[in-house]
Order: C-alpha cells, then sequence, then structure tokens
C-alpha cells in the first residue's frame, strides 16, 4: 500500500511539472535596453590623510534606464 501511495505522488509530481512546462512555454521576456556606460567626474584623485573625495555620475539621467512594463 505505502509503495503504491509513493508511486501514485511521484507521477503526479512528474505530470503536474510537465503540464507547467509545456504551458509556460507562452511566456515570453524583453531584455534589457543596453545601458549607457556611466562616466565619473575624476579619473585619478590624490588625496592626503584624513581628507575624502565623493565620486558623481556625471551627466548620466539613471532613471531613463529603468523601464516598467505591467501586462
Amino acid at each position: 500500500m505505502r509503495q503504491n501511495m509513493k508511486k501514485v505522488i511521484c507521477m503526479a509530481a512528474v505530470g503536474a511539472l510537465t503540464l507547467v512546462s509545456v504551458i509556460g512555454d507562452n511566456v515570453t521576456s524583453e531584455a534589457a535596453a543596453k545601458t549607457k556606460k556611466i562616466v565619473m567626474n575624476k579619473k585619478k584623485v590624490t588625496l592626503e590623510a584624513g581628507k575624502s573625495f565623493k565620486l558623481k555620475p556625471e551627466s548620466v539621467n539613471l532613471m531613463s534606464n529603468i523601464a516598467t512594463k505591467s501586462a
């Protein structure tokens, strides 16, 4: 009895996975658009002990690269 129950559960799992893989075939995905190269405001910085410098992106609109789409 226990052996038969294991076989039934196994076959049900295999059937469910097969069904999902066949149905899930028509799901499409879109690749993200190629993003621009981010340019920093400095290429080389020399710092003294105790000093700091904050790098910033230069003339790049980061929000323009984010695309949302709802189905």
